[in-house]
């Protein structure tokens, strides 16, 4: 692998992971390294599968019908747990919003 070719992993965030790990998959075939293809092939795909269950904060402020800030505080205040991705990134786990949507039940 070239020097221009590697990744950095500050530029790796949770919106472009799986076109990054696309883009090293589709290098190892182009340098016939098949092994390491698939590899990565199932790291993405794997990847793909949780992120599938993970929601950003505007998506559960959405689905909640509430301000953005809200679901903030919830997070905050322990009520809703979430998953922080390095940085500002925050995901919340459809599982643990279920788990939380029980709570507020009457």
């Amino acid at each position: 692998m070239k020097q221009e070719d590697i990744i950095c992993a500050a530029d790796v965030t949770p919106d472009n992971a799986v076109d990054l790990a696309s883009q090293v998959i589709q290098r190892y075939k182009e340098s016939n390294n098949m092994p390491d293809a698939l590899f990565w092939e199932n790291v993405v795909s794997n990847i793909n599968k949780n992120l599938q269950k993970l929601l950003r904060v505007e998506e559960v402020a959405d689905l909640l019908q509430v301000d953005i800030e809200t679901v903030r505080r919830y997070v905050r205040s322990g009520k809703l747990p979430a998953i922080k991705l390095g940085g500002k990134y925050i995901r919340i786990s459809k599982t643990d919003l279920d788990e939380f949507l029980k709570t507020l039940r009457l």
